[in-house]
């Protein structure tokens, strides 16, 4: 039997992030294996209903800090602390991080998921997070035994910049939550964009793309997510107009509605280290439009229709052009993408190094 303690500590029941889909989609089930039996640490914002579901989960056990210690040290050395008491009662054999700072622990294996370098290796961050990025990563790196990223276009970048030997890198990509295309009913005049405000987002050029196009007159912009910078939101909205609407910290049923209802998804984003956006569209059925960046060309190819990044012209030209943006039979695609088949590779990797 091998054991994994996986680093929770950031899950939020609040926010639908990558690390957050991820951590419920691979782990909340318990392991497929009956070889494998996981420890998940969470922090104290965890619902006393979530922690009570979880511990009536096979081969499933939350470890919840019930008091965190003030200031980002006193928690760090607290958390190191808790950890490797873990690992003497469990007799870990595998410790999975989420995020950074990575603990390891000596005579324990150690991986680490990173699902994107934006805060290291793009300027959509800030001074102080990509200082931090570009010494701490490397730090961290040393030792590991897998890293773990969710797409070629990060393990490229990791192993450009990181140097880590492409063998020790493997991709498991996010999925969807059902592989089955939603039929192509009735749609309104909506275009639809998901995505949280900020910089990387892109979506000002959108905005201002919509607002030059032929389809203002016609179509109604939805632009979906929450805010992550204030004052570039506030920038979106000096610039809105009546036919673009903000849907502000919406939840699953509200976006999924809005999906149902459109015709057209725009995905301007300047980098993304995945983009389960562009699935969710797929999924609805969308005609789609998307920046050329290769995060987006690694899961779409030919599928979609492009423009060139950060070129507001050129998306001027490509909106005004609808009704020519093929709807692309994307089955083959979204098949690609199953949460069973991560679930399933990230567990044979735990079986290999647990057992070498």
């Amino acid at each position: 039997m091998i054991s994994v303690l996986i680093n929770a500590l950031l899950y939020s029941e609040k926010v639908r992030s990558g690390a957050n889909l991820q951590l419920e989609k691979l782990f909340f089930d318990g392991p497929a294996n009956p070889g494998l039996n996981y420890y998940l640490l969470f922090n104290n914002t965890l619902s006393d209903e979530k922690f009570r579901i979880l511990k009536e989960v096979k081969g499933l056990v939350p470890i919840r800090i019930e008091k965190e210690c003030r200031g980002i040290f006193n928690r760090y050395f607290q958390t190191k602390n808790i950890i490797r008491q873990l690992c003497r009662e469990y007799s870990i054999q595998l410790y999975h991080a989420f995020h950074l700072p990575v603990l390891k622990i000596k005579g324990i294996k150690t991986l680490l998921t990173i699902h994107d370098m934006r805060h290291s290796h793009t300027p959509y961050t800030t001074f102080y997070k990509k200082t931090a990025s570009r010494f701490m990563v490397p730090f961290h790196l040393k030792g590991i035994d897998r890293v773990i990223t969710v797409s070629e276009f990060s393990k490229q970048l990791v192993q450009k910049y990181y140097h880590v030997p492409l063998e020790n890198i493997s991709v498991i990509p996010n999925g969807i939550e059902n592989v089955k295309e939603a039929p192509f009913s009735h749609r309104g005049k909506i275009i639809c964009s998901v995505g949280h405000f900020e910089e990387r987002k892109n979506q000002l050029d959108l905005i201002e793309a919509f607002s030059s196009s032929f389809l203002a007159k016609e179509y109604q912009l939805v632009l979906i997510g929450k805010i992550n910078d204030a004052s570039y939101y506030r920038k979106c909205l000096q610039i809105k107009t009546d036919r673009i609407s903000f849907l502000v910290g919406a939840g699953e049923d509200e976006k999924n509605e809005i999906y149902s209802k459109a015709e057209l998804a725009v995905l301007p984003s300047l980098y993304e280290g995945f983009g389960i956006t562009l699935l969710e569209a797929m999924q609805f059925n969308l005609k789609i439009l998307a920046s050329d960046i290769q995060a987006f060309r690694e899961i779409a190819g030919s599928s979609v229709k492009y423009f060139k990044i950060g070129d507001q012209k050129d998306l001027v030209e490509k909106l005004n052009l609808i009704a020519q943006i093929p709807r692309e039979n994307y089955g083959s695609i979204l098949g690609r993408f199953d949460w069973r088949d991560s679930r399933m590779h990230l567990e044979q990797i735990y079986l290999e190094l647990g057992n070498e």
